[in-house]
Protein backbone atom coordinates (compact mmCIF):
# COMPACT_ATOMS: atom_id res chain seq x y z
CA UNK A 1 0.00 0.00 0.00
CA UNK A 2 1.53 3.51 -0.84
CA UNK A 3 -1.18 6.13 0.30
CA UNK A 4 -1.91 4.65 3.31
CA UNK A 5 -0.80 2.16 6.13
CA UNK A 6 -1.67 -1.88 5.30
CA UNK A 7 -2.42 -3.67 8.52
CA UNK A 8 -2.26 -7.05 7.43
CA UNK A 9 -2.84 -10.33 10.58
CA UNK A 10 -3.47 -13.43 10.53
CA UNK A 11 -3.32 -16.39 12.70
CA UNK A 12 -2.68 -19.05 10.05
CA UNK A 13 -2.43 -19.62 6.49
CA UNK A 14 -1.44 -22.49 3.83
CA UNK A 15 0.23 -22.38 0.47
CA UNK A 16 -0.21 -24.65 -1.70
CA UNK A 17 2.22 -25.76 -4.76
CA UNK A 18 0.80 -27.29 -7.85
CA UNK A 19 3.00 -28.52 -10.73
CA UNK A 20 1.60 -26.80 -13.81
CA UNK A 21 2.17 -29.29 -17.10
CA UNK A 22 3.95 -27.40 -19.51
CA UNK A 23 2.34 -26.87 -22.86
CA UNK A 24 2.23 -29.38 -25.38
CA UNK A 25 3.96 -31.58 -23.26
CA UNK A 26 2.72 -35.41 -23.25
CA UNK A 27 3.04 -37.94 -20.91
CA UNK A 28 4.78 -40.42 -23.48
CA UNK A 29 5.41 -40.35 -26.96
CA UNK A 30 5.42 -43.78 -28.82
CA UNK A 31 5.79 -44.81 -32.34
CA UNK A 32 6.06 -48.33 -33.51
CA UNK A 33 7.29 -50.51 -37.01
CA UNK A 34 5.04 -53.63 -37.43
CA UNK A 35 6.10 -56.77 -39.80
CA UNK A 36 3.43 -59.14 -40.34
CA UNK A 37 3.22 -62.04 -42.06
CA UNK A 38 -0.01 -64.01 -43.07
CA UNK A 39 0.11 -67.44 -43.89
CA UNK A 40 -3.27 -68.15 -44.99
CA UNK A 41 -4.38 -71.67 -45.64
CA UNK A 42 -7.41 -73.86 -45.83
CA UNK A 43 -6.93 -75.54 -42.79
CA UNK A 44 -4.93 -73.61 -39.97
CA UNK A 45 -4.18 -70.06 -41.25
CA UNK A 46 -1.40 -68.50 -38.93
CA UNK A 47 0.24 -65.20 -38.85
CA UNK A 48 3.79 -63.92 -36.98
CA UNK A 49 4.18 -60.38 -36.25
CA UNK A 50 7.11 -58.34 -35.33
CA UNK A 51 7.03 -54.43 -33.45
CA UNK A 52 9.55 -52.63 -32.14
CA UNK A 53 8.83 -49.90 -30.53
CA UNK A 54 10.04 -46.53 -29.52
CA UNK A 55 9.51 -44.88 -26.74
CA UNK A 56 10.29 -40.95 -26.17
CA UNK A 57 9.42 -38.22 -23.46
CA UNK A 58 8.27 -40.34 -20.33
CA UNK A 59 8.68 -43.81 -19.22
CA UNK A 60 6.35 -46.89 -19.68
CA UNK A 61 5.93 -50.02 -18.07
CA UNK A 62 2.57 -51.61 -20.13
CA UNK A 63 2.20 -50.72 -24.45
CA UNK A 64 -1.60 -51.63 -25.40
CA UNK A 65 -2.05 -53.48 -29.10
CA UNK A 66 -5.03 -53.61 -31.74
CA UNK A 67 -4.82 -57.37 -32.82
CA UNK A 68 -5.29 -57.24 -36.69
CA UNK A 69 -8.70 -57.77 -37.17
CA UNK A 70 -10.05 -61.16 -37.88
CA UNK A 71 -6.75 -62.88 -35.75
CA UNK A 72 -6.65 -63.62 -32.55
CA UNK A 73 -2.71 -63.62 -31.03
CA UNK A 74 -1.92 -66.76 -28.55
CA UNK A 75 1.71 -66.31 -28.01
CA UNK A 76 3.57 -62.34 -27.20
CA UNK A 77 7.56 -63.35 -26.64
CA UNK A 78 10.14 -60.46 -25.71
CA UNK A 79 13.19 -59.78 -23.46
CA UNK A 80 11.25 -57.36 -21.64
CA UNK A 81 7.81 -58.89 -21.50
CA UNK A 82 6.85 -59.75 -18.41
CA UNK A 83 3.32 -60.63 -19.22
CA UNK A 84 0.32 -60.06 -21.40
CA UNK A 85 -3.45 -60.29 -21.18
CA UNK A 86 -6.50 -58.97 -23.68
CA UNK A 87 -8.64 -56.39 -22.72
CA UNK A 88 -11.44 -54.72 -23.96
CA UNK A 89 -9.00 -51.66 -24.93
CA UNK A 90 -6.94 -54.33 -26.97
CA UNK A 91 -3.93 -56.70 -26.19
CA UNK A 92 -1.82 -55.21 -23.24
CA UNK A 93 1.64 -56.28 -22.73
CA UNK A 94 3.51 -55.48 -19.44
CA UNK A 95 6.98 -55.16 -19.42
CA UNK A 96 9.71 -55.88 -16.25
CA UNK A 97 9.92 -52.18 -15.82
CA UNK A 98 9.16 -49.09 -17.34
CA UNK A 99 11.58 -48.25 -19.86
CA UNK A 100 12.82 -45.33 -22.34
CA UNK A 101 14.32 -46.50 -25.89
CA UNK A 102 13.07 -49.24 -28.10
CA UNK A 103 11.29 -52.06 -27.00
CA UNK A 104 11.14 -55.88 -29.74
CA UNK A 105 8.24 -57.71 -29.30
CA UNK A 106 7.00 -60.58 -31.41
CA UNK A 107 3.71 -62.33 -31.67
CA UNK A 108 2.28 -65.42 -33.15
CA UNK A 109 -1.38 -66.08 -33.67
CA UNK A 110 -4.26 -67.37 -35.62
CA UNK A 111 -6.77 -66.21 -38.13
CA UNK A 112 -10.55 -66.51 -36.81
CA UNK A 113 -11.97 -68.17 -40.14
CA UNK A 114 -10.08 -70.90 -42.51
CA UNK A 115 -11.71 -70.72 -46.04
CA UNK A 116 -10.14 -69.47 -49.74
CA UNK A 117 -10.41 -65.85 -49.17
CA UNK A 118 -9.43 -63.96 -46.43
CA UNK A 119 -9.06 -60.18 -45.98
CA UNK A 120 -5.86 -59.29 -44.31
CA UNK A 121 -5.40 -56.34 -42.03
CA UNK A 122 -2.57 -54.39 -39.74
CA UNK A 123 -2.11 -54.59 -36.55
CA UNK A 124 -1.69 -50.89 -34.59
CA UNK A 125 -0.06 -49.67 -31.25
CA UNK A 126 -2.99 -47.42 -29.17
CA UNK A 127 -1.85 -43.81 -28.43
CA UNK A 128 1.52 -44.15 -31.23
CA UNK A 129 2.18 -40.94 -33.00
CA UNK A 130 2.85 -43.32 -35.75
CA UNK A 131 2.10 -47.43 -36.40
CA UNK A 132 3.14 -48.29 -39.88
CA UNK A 133 4.90 -51.29 -41.48
CA UNK A 134 5.02 -54.07 -43.70
CA UNK A 135 2.42 -57.11 -44.44
CA UNK A 136 3.25 -59.95 -46.30
CA UNK A 137 1.59 -62.97 -47.59
CA UNK A 138 3.17 -66.69 -47.79
CA UNK A 139 1.83 -68.91 -50.75
CA UNK A 140 0.69 -72.32 -49.25
CA UNK A 141 1.59 -75.32 -50.75
CA UNK A 142 -0.71 -76.78 -53.48
CA UNK A 143 -2.08 -73.27 -54.03
CA UNK A 144 -2.11 -70.36 -55.89
CA UNK A 145 -1.69 -67.07 -54.20
CA UNK A 146 -4.52 -64.53 -56.19
CA UNK A 147 -4.39 -60.45 -54.88
CA UNK A 148 -7.92 -59.46 -55.53
CA UNK A 149 -7.91 -55.73 -53.86
CA UNK A 150 -5.68 -53.42 -52.28
CA UNK A 151 -6.89 -50.26 -49.83
CA UNK A 152 -4.40 -48.21 -48.17
CA UNK A 153 -1.37 -49.68 -48.97
CA UNK A 154 1.63 -50.20 -51.91
CA UNK A 155 3.34 -53.28 -53.00
CA UNK A 156 6.96 -53.66 -52.53
CA UNK A 157 9.16 -56.36 -53.04
CA UNK A 158 9.49 -58.99 -50.22
CA UNK A 159 12.72 -59.03 -49.63
CA UNK A 160 12.21 -54.95 -48.81
CA UNK A 161 9.73 -56.15 -46.42
CA UNK A 162 11.95 -58.39 -44.31
CA UNK A 163 8.97 -60.85 -42.95
CA UNK A 164 8.80 -61.86 -39.40
CA UNK A 165 10.03 -64.97 -37.93
CA UNK A 166 7.13 -67.87 -37.47
CA UNK A 167 6.74 -69.49 -34.20
CA UNK A 168 9.28 -72.04 -34.88
CA UNK A 169 11.53 -69.56 -35.42
CA UNK A 170 12.32 -69.98 -38.94
CA UNK A 171 11.90 -66.51 -41.28
CA UNK A 172 8.97 -67.26 -43.32
CA UNK A 173 9.08 -66.54 -47.05
CA UNK A 174 6.50 -64.62 -48.27
CA UNK A 175 5.16 -64.46 -52.25
CA UNK A 176 3.88 -60.50 -51.63
CA UNK A 177 4.46 -57.87 -49.69
CA UNK A 178 3.10 -54.40 -48.86
CA UNK A 179 3.91 -51.26 -47.13
CA UNK A 180 1.01 -49.63 -45.28
CA UNK A 181 1.25 -46.20 -42.68
CA UNK A 182 -2.22 -46.63 -40.94
CA UNK A 183 -4.05 -49.45 -39.69
CA UNK A 184 -6.70 -48.97 -42.46
CA UNK A 185 -4.41 -51.16 -45.10
CA UNK A 186 -6.63 -54.08 -46.31
CA UNK A 187 -4.89 -56.79 -48.61
CA UNK A 188 -7.58 -59.18 -50.11
CA UNK A 189 -6.68 -62.53 -51.11
CA UNK A 190 -8.00 -65.70 -52.56
CA UNK A 191 -6.57 -69.20 -52.68
CA UNK A 192 -6.98 -70.97 -56.17
CA UNK A 193 -6.46 -74.50 -57.14
CA UNK A 194 -2.92 -75.49 -59.33
CA UNK A 195 -4.14 -76.44 -62.40
CA UNK A 196 -3.54 -80.37 -62.82
CA UNK A 197 -0.06 -81.26 -63.84
CA UNK A 198 0.35 -84.17 -66.53
CA UNK A 199 3.34 -85.91 -67.82
CA UNK A 200 2.99 -88.18 -70.78
CA UNK A 201 6.27 -90.67 -71.92
CA UNK A 202 5.55 -92.07 -75.88
CA UNK A 203 7.07 -94.65 -78.19
CA UNK A 204 6.36 -95.50 -81.54
CA UNK A 205 7.50 -98.10 -84.45
CA UNK A 206 6.89 -97.22 -88.28
CA UNK A 207 6.57 -100.30 -89.90
CA UNK A 208 6.53 -99.98 -93.85
CA UNK A 209 6.30 -102.07 -96.69
CA UNK A 210 5.11 -102.37 -100.48
CA UNK A 211 1.63 -102.99 -99.63
CA UNK A 212 1.87 -99.98 -96.94
CA UNK A 213 2.65 -98.60 -93.72
CA UNK A 214 1.97 -99.35 -90.25
CA UNK A 215 2.49 -97.49 -87.07
CA UNK A 216 2.55 -98.66 -83.81
CA UNK A 217 2.96 -96.84 -80.66
CA UNK A 218 2.53 -97.12 -77.07
CA UNK A 219 1.80 -93.77 -74.38
CA UNK A 220 1.96 -93.91 -71.28
CA UNK A 221 -0.03 -90.67 -69.24
CA UNK A 222 0.80 -89.41 -65.39
CA UNK A 223 -1.77 -87.21 -63.85
CA UNK A 224 -0.21 -85.12 -60.58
Amino acid sequence: CTQHPCDFQAERFRIEWKTRKAAGETEVFLAAEHRVTYSPRRDNPVFAWDAAVTIARRKTDTLTFAEPPGAAVVRVDGPLVHAWERTGAGLRVILNEAVLGEVSLTFSGVLDAAGDRFVLAPPSLAGAFSSSGYLSVEEPTGSRLVVEAVSNAVEVSPSEAAPARGPSGATLQPARAFAFASPEGRVTVRLADLPARHESRAAFTLRASEDGAVLDGIVRVTAR
